[in-house]
């Protein structure tokens, strides 16, 4: 899943379930991504089922964003995501 292409300074969110049947995923930016390497994995397993969780947040400045399912057999699942643009 590639996202929109993000300009200017923007807080991203990511909500989804998760639960034991759900996995690991990469998030990769093309530009840069206020504390991450470019490139960083996330973890949606958990002993219970839980729905509209935030799964990854982020600060950008620019670029485009990638999100890839790890682990074949899991589940990723996004339910939205949501972007606040800095104004002022």
């Amino acid at each position: 899943m590639v996202l929109p292409a993000i300009t200017g300074e923007t807080l991203i969110v990511g909500y989804g379930s998760v639960n034991y049947d759900h996995g690991r995923f990469g998030i990769e930016s093309s530009g840069p991504v206020a504390g991450w390497p470019g490139t960083d994995t996330f973890n949606g397993s958990s002993p219970y089922m839980s729905l509209d969780q935030i799964i990854f947040f982020a600060m950008a400045d620019w670029g485009v964003m990638s999100v890839t399912n790890m682990d074949d057999g899991d589940w990723l699942d996004i339910s939205s995501i949501s972007y606040t643009t800095a104004s002022g």
